[in-house]
């Protein structure tokens, strides 16, 4: 009766990552296609992929699709960083080895120029989407100290990711904010989305990652780009299986493969304790 009572609460415990799993990966193939639907080419836009792929990208004229103004930032922010890992960059994608890497711990400048309001700049936080997801282009982040280089290179972006991890946790108002957007942009491809608001335990399961929070810094080239019709990057599109999601699955086969284990020492299969208590009482 104890197995019979241990193996379902063992089913009902893997039941519920599992079911986590599965929602997750249905909002990633709905992101997906609601990001692939909205997207339109517009008739006469920058070749921006073509232009990528041969290596002639004109700043100018992708400078153009960047000129709006965006309401400053009315408090302060800590802009200046310790890099908690190194940020290589490259001079192509198949390179091994980078033209420029800024060390683990040299202090950089997140934002460029310290902005308070907004201006492109293709460097540090101001990246482009490469022709191949998880990869951008930009210059490196200005290194306080040291000079650093004016080119355009690539760049992985868990390497920036690592960056902006930081600057969010010198910045606890910054990340409240993009949480805030992160989450309203999840929402927005789940029918009745606004109304999951209203149930905790939902709010916190839809609660954004780190990462998806990141994202909104350093992918703001896709989103504008996607929007005007220039080109819908790779990097916008969410993996299927996000860690979180991965981790559940494992959790949840582990606590399968344990409530078969208990199963299969039911009645009729003897453990060796079980035996030797009947021996001794023989």
């Amino acid at each position: 009766m104890k197995r019979r009572i241990l193996t379902v609460i063992l089913l009902l415990g893997a039941a519920l990552p599992l079911l986590y799993s599965a929602g997750s990966v249905c909002l990633s193939v709905r992101h997906n296609r609601s990001l692939q639907a909205r997207f339109t080419r517009a008739e006469q836009a920058y070749p921006y992929q073509e232009a990528v792929e041969k290596g002639e990208l004109d700043l100018n004229a992708v400078s153009a699709y960047f000129r709006f103004g965006l309401a400053p930032i009315k408090y302060h922010i800590q802009n200046e960083i310790r890099t908690p890992s190194a940020i290589s960059y490259y001079a192509d994608m198949e390179d091994d080895a980078p033209v420029f890497t800024i060390e683990k711990g040299e202090i950089v400048s997140f934002l460029p120029d310290n902005k308070t309001g907004y201006s492109f700049t293709f460097r540090g936080s101001d990246s482009l989407p490469a022709n191949r997801a998880g990869w951008r282009l930009a210059k490196p982040f200005v290194i306080v100290g040291r000079e650093t280089p004016d080119a355009l290179l690539y760049v992985k972006l868990d390497d920036l990711m690592s960056a902006a991890v930081r600057w969010l946790r010198e910045n606890p108002g910054m990340e409240r904010n993009l949480t805030s957007a992160a989450m309203d942009e999840l929402l927005r491809d789940i029918p009745g989305g606004k109304g999951l608001l209203q149930n905790t335990a939902a709010k916190q399961l839809l609660r954004p990652t780190k990462r998806d929070v990141c994202s909104r810094i350093l992918l703001f080239s896709d989103r504008v780009l996607s929007d005007k019709g220039v080109y819908l990057s790779g990097d916008l599109k969410r993996p299927l299986l996000s860690p979180a999601a991965t981790i559940c699955l494992i959790v949840s086969a582990l606590l399968l493969i344990a409530a078969w284990m208990i199963g299969r020492a039911g009645p009729g299969h003897r453990t060796p304790g079980e035996g030797a208590e009947e021996r001794k009482a023989g």
